[in-house]
């Protein structure tokens, strides 16, 4: 079933019997996960470089905005956006006031020491 919300938009209404807290299970890979198995021709293809004390992305020499914290090591918290994702942003308010006080990210390596959990072979 489809409504209108209060921006006009088109969106599909469901009622869910459970509460969603999360829709898309963030890792955050490390910063070898772009780099460290790609073949020998195409080494330095991705490059991690600091740009006024910040790391960045570097593609082919050209350092990329697409994503600005490419290391993940502080991002917002979970469900940070879920206000933004239900009601939009009537008030104008920037990103940073949207989502709120960051936090340390959870790497796959720190959660799987923690939780013992191991890949299958």
């Amino acid at each position: 079933m489809s409504v209108r919300n209060q921006y006009g938009a088109n969106v599909t209404a469901r009622t869910l019997d459970y509460e969603v807290f999360d829709a898309d299970n963030h890792m955050y890979e490390t910063p070898e996960a772009l780099t460290k198995f790609v073949p020998e021709r195409y080494a330095k293809v991705i490059e991690y470089v600091e740009v006024n004390g910040r790391t960045k992305i570097a593609v082919k020499g050209t350092v990329s905005e697409y994503i600005p914290n490419p290391t993940f090591d502080v991002v917002a918290r979970p469900g940070a956006q879920e206000a933004y994702f239900r009601d939009g942003n009537p008030e104008g308010r920037s990103y940073r006031e949207l989502v709120g006080e960051p936090m340390r990210s959870i790497r796959p390596k720190r959660w799987m020491m923690r939780t013992g959990f191991q890949w299958m072979s």
